[in-house]
């Protein structure tokens, strides 16, 4: 099973469970713990999937995505992105200054 297709089969239980569902049960908690193992990339549809639910289900919901916006990990990731952007910026100026130097 692919990451896209957990992701949709996470959404698609939690939907089954939490439809017509009065209170949150002893399962509810449980799947949405489960959250956390969804990749970071997935909160906007995670947030989307949030508005819909039930509102006695949103903020627990919300609460088991905390993990994915707070993780190391996932600050590690934005950080090696900023760093590589940096590195790229950089070096197409060292380019340019080269292209122009060599034109001289």
């Amino acid at each position: 099973m692919s990451l896209s297709e957990s992701h949709d089969y996470f959404l698609e239980i939690v939907a089954k469970k939490t439809k017509g569902a009065k209170h949150l049960d002893y399962e509810l908690p449980f799947l949405f713990e489960n959250a956390r193992h969804l990749p970071a990339a997935d909160l906007p549809k995670l947030d989307a999937f949030a508005a819909k639910l039930d509102e006695k289900f949103v903020d627990q919901f919300l609460e088991a995505l905390g993990p994915l916006r707070t993780h190391p990990a996932n600050h590690l990731t934005i950080r090696d992105y900023a760093q590589r952007q940096e590195r790229r910026s950089a070096s197409a100026r060292r380019n340019v200054f080269s292209r122009r130097n060599s034109m001289h």
